[in-house]
């Protein structure tokens, strides 16, 4: 990204695919909203020690190496350099996405009762909500924010260095996760098992600060994010049918 900045004038519009990692090397929020909003992404500053200021790097780290990129592309253009939006993602699935997450999810599920392995539930994570981005919502949003960049619809100044959540609007506890991906394929139950957080194999959560607040990308670009379980739905018949 430094060396971007001897090229902002070869450089029209940046848009950086960020991470809701970013949050938890962030201070604590500022209010008491139960979801996190992109103002949340911040450092502390001296008002902790140093240590502490270590410590969170170290909680998260490549949440770290996000909130860098973010923090250098909006040094480089409050210094003039070229207009960039972040686009921040939660638990990123979808067809074809692959951090294999989601699909080592999908194939548990389908086999757990012939297999006679429930699922775990992690017991100090039982109601903690869920966020979820669906990969083609991600295409969406970023030709909603090229659209306001490049002046085809108003206004540039909306985009440029601005950050915007990306998820869907619900933010499903585990037990309920595991029922929206169960359904598509066919199950009408799913067994589980609550487990301490040490013996528990669990996927998702990522991130327990709290579900991401998408009202921003909604309003000011208009975004509009896939119901979840339609989105479950999809995916399921993607991973079914590569499978056959």
């Amino acid at each position: 990204l430094k060396e971007q900045n001897l090229k902002s004038g070869r450089v029209g519009f940046y848009i950086f695919i960020s991470n809701h990692g970013v949050y938890d090397v962030s201070k604590n929020a500022t209010h008491d909203e139960p979801t996190l909003f992109e103002s949340d992404a911040k450092r502390p500053g001296k008002e902790v020690s140093p240590l502490e200021r270590f410590r969170l790097k170290e909680q998260n780290l490549k949440g770290n190496d996000y909130l860098e990129c973010e923090e250098e592309l909006l040094h480089q253009y409050n210094s003039g350099g070229f207009p960039f939006a972040v686009l921040r993602l939660a638990n990123s699935f979808g067809p074809k996405e692959n951090s294999l997450r989601y699909w080592l999810l999908h194939l548990w599920i389908r086999a757990h009762v012939a297999l006679r392995l429930p699922m775990h539930l992690d017991e100090t994570m039982l109601d903690t909500p869920i966020s979820m981005t669906y990969t083609p919502d991600i295409a969406q949003a970023v030709v909603r924010v090229m659209a306001k960049a490049t002046g085809d619809v108003c206004c540039a100044e909306e985009v440029q260095g601005q950050a915007f959540n990306l998820a869907c609007e619900e933010a499903p506890n585990q037990r309920t996760l595991y029922n929206y991906i169960a359904e598509p394929m066919g199950l009408n139950y799913v067994e589980t098992v609550e487990m301490s957080h040490n013996k528990s194999i669990v996927l998702y959560p990522e991130l327990v600060r709290g579900p991401l607040n998408t009202n921003k990308a909604l309003q000011v670009l208009k975004w509009a994010p896939t119901d979840l379980q339609k989105a479950a739905r999809s995916v399921a018949r993607f991973y079914d049918r590569v499978m056959l």
